[in-house]
């Protein structure tokens, strides 16, 4: 039966196991492949942004703001573009390599000739266009069927290089994507910063090599990540204020005609010798600022800034493949697993954590190294789920398996109780009650009771060491033994032959205290002998006092061969005799105080007058009430009492 259990148990088990596993690997699947979480994995992308240490900034980066003060000084925006034009003679004197407008030239406006003429003679400036694209396709750039503002040919003939500043946002409204591509009447219009880029490392745009939703290899050193829908995922290097170097448009302005006339500027126009110069709105009104993972408010040629920052340091941020995120996945899965499974349940919680923290702390510290973008959320969000799911499975067995045992202590109780005696013989002149009392369902408590004749009766108790099922097993063994050796011989004699043959068997470690006692009412004698067991206690009918029943040698069976003490004590009408386990006098109330054996006695002393029966009923509720529920130990009480 116990083996059928187990198979049972064992095969239900490992069904739940395989349906779970299953359900958790097309949950995981299914909420990873198609990015569920992104709205709440994006922010914790923004935290690797914000905590990781400032990557390297180009220091020929400069950004010419057109803010509030720029806004205020010249009058009004849009600013006439002589402004424009006029910005690109100060640049060119400066020397700077290139020049970018973050700024639209698409209508017709006073100045288009002179600002285009300056185009021409500098031959660095790039111009920039937006369409209205579809951004929804994987594995492709975007498509777009118009243009949003479309360049002037004017400018386009005169500019170095044309391309769109299209960004894309995320799904929490947040910029961080830039499609280095858009398709646009069967052409591949390029990202403007990626196209000044490729010209200033001298890289022909034609030679370049595209792998859609993978990469693009610029050249042999320069590989430009792309993510599944082929965008390049901008690499911030930190907040605007703190980032690349910052001039005032007008102040610009004003130094160039300060140094014409021969005066210094506010700003040093030599400062700018090299540089790679965007120009655009930052005012805090403009509609070209965008939120992004550092603020709320970011202008858009920092994006712009950001993509030329990130490919001629070779710095670029990637989204690992969702094969590779899944994978992480079940990884953190069967880590958990194996913490629920493996470790005590005090200390799952505090592994699981561990293994979180340190999954945590290594995304990051790949992001840092690598630029690698590993997503945390969904991860993170299916190992809790896991975690709580196979705690809550583990419980589910528990509680199977609890009942099995149940079933199985309970059919363990019944044989252990087939070891005892179904039933107290009848002894003329004298009473006999008995009662055990378990801590568990089944006890090293043992007893039993061998008639010699109508009136000669040996009775016999014991407590093996230990609890629960190896004491009841022990404790059958030793019944059974104790069985077959008893006879009307000496008790002493008994105890000694039972010891030799516990001795020659022991295996277990455990041990056996037992007292046996024959009462001869013939002879009004009690013989005893007792194996470390508590001394029988006897209460006299006239006497103040109880006594105690020892003997001055005789070690616990089944520990080692020895002699047993030989006593004898007379037999008196009214005498009580009080045979039990140190359950009874162990017992503890919620201080740690002992019941001991002078708390018994005055129970005993008190009841005598009463049949064995109500005797013992006295002993037990007393040792109950004191203990208050907190039962530690086996109890197990046999009264006699001599008529």
């Amino acid at each position: 039966m116990l083996f059928n259990s187990m198979v049972k148990r064992d095969l239900f088990s490992k069904v739940l196991i395989g349906i779970f596993v299953i359900l958790a690997f097309l949950i995981t699947f299914s909420l990873s492949w198609f990015r569920v979480f992104d709205v709440y994995e994006l922010p914790l992308l923004d935290i690797r942004f914000q905590l990781r240490p400032t990557p390297y900034i180009d220091n020929k980066i400069v950004f010419i703001e057109i803010a509030d003060d720029s806004i205020e000084k010249i009058g009004s925006w849009p600013f006439p573009r002589e402004y424009h034009a006029m910005m690109v003679q100060a640049l060119r004197s400066a020397n700077v390599k290139s020049i970018f407008f973050d700024i639209f030239f698409s209508e017709e406006k006073k100045g288009d000739q002179e600002l285009a003429q300056e185009m021409r003679i500098a031959g660095n400036v790039y111009v920039p266009s937006v369409f209205s694209a579809d951004v929804s396709q994987e594995l492709d750039f975007p498509l777009a069927d118009e243009y949003e503002a479309e360049i002037l040919d004017e400018f386009s003939n005169a500019a170095k290089g044309t391309g769109h500043i299209n960004i894309i946002p995320d799904k929490d409204g947040k910029f961080r994507r830039i499609p280095p591509f858009i398709r646009f009447n069967g052409e591949y219009v390029p990202q403007l910063g990626f196209l000044m880029a490729l010209d200033l490392m001298g890289v022909d745009i034609k030679n370049i090599i595209i792998e859609k939703g993978r990469y693009i290899k610029v050249n042999k050193d320069i590989n430009i990540p792309l993510d599944e829908r082929s965008n390049i995922i901008i690499n911030f290097p930190g907040k605007w204020v703190d980032t690349f170097r910052h001039y005032s448009y007008v102040d610009v302005i004003r130094s160039y005609q300060a140094k014409a006339h021969g005066k210094k500027g506010i700003v040093d126009l030599s400062e700018l010798e090299d540089s790679v110069c965007y120009i655009g709105m930052s005012s805090t009104a403009s509609p070209d600022v965008h939120p992004s993972p550092y603020e709320p408010l970011y202008p858009g040629m920092g994006l712009h800034a950001s993509l030329y920052n990130s490919i001629v340091n070779k710095a670029f941020i990637f989204r690992v493949s969702k094969a590779v995120n899944i994978g992480i996945m079940f990884f953190l899965m069967l880590c958990t697993y194996l913490c629920v499974q493996y470790t005590k349940k005090r200390y799952s919680i505090l592994a699981f954590i561990i293994i979180i923290s340190v999954f945590s702390f290594l995304a990051f510290i790949i992001f840092i190294w690598f630029g690698a973008w590993i997503d945390l959320f969904c991860p993170l969000f299916e190992a809790v789920l896991f975690y709580v799911a196979t705690i809550f499975l583990k419980y589910l067995m528990e509680i199977k398996q609890r009942e099995i045992l149940e079933k199985e202590l309970s059919i363990a109780t019944k044989i252990q109780q087939s070891f005892l005696p179904l039933k107290v013989p009848e002894v003329s002149d004298m009473e006999i009650a008995v009662n055990m009392i378990t801590a568990k369902q089944v006890g090293g408590d043992l007893y039993d009771f061998v008639k010699f004749t109508d009136k000669k009766i040996g009775i016999m108790i014991g407590d093996v060491s230990g609890k629960g099922v190896p004491a009841a097993l022990y404790m059958a063994k030793a019944v059974s033994l104790f069985k077959q050796l008893v006879d009307n011989i000496a008790p002493e004699n008994t105890l000694k032959q039972l010891n030799e043959i516990l001795c020659k068997e022991a295996s277990s470690n455990l041990f056996v205290t037992m007292s046996f006692a024959v009462f001869d009412l013939e002879k009004r004698v009690v013989s005893f002998s007792s194996g470390g067991h508590s001394p029988i206690m006897l209460c006299r009918k006239n006497e103040k006092n109880s006594i105690e029943l020892e003997n001055k040698e005789g070690l616990p069976l089944g520990i080692m061969e020895c002699e047993f003490d030989k006593n004898k004590h007379s037999v008196e009408k009214g005498d009580v005799y009080v045979f039990y386990t140190d359950g009874v006098t162990e017992a503890m109330n919620k201080k740690g105080e002992m019941f001991e054996k002078e708390r018994l006695a005055g129970v005993v002393l008190k009841s005598r007058e009463k049949t064995a029966a109500e005797i013992l009923s006295q002993i037990q509720q007393s040792v109950i009430l004191y203990e208050q529920g907190n039962q530690h130990d086996d109890i197990t009480v046999i009264v006699v009492k001599v008529g």
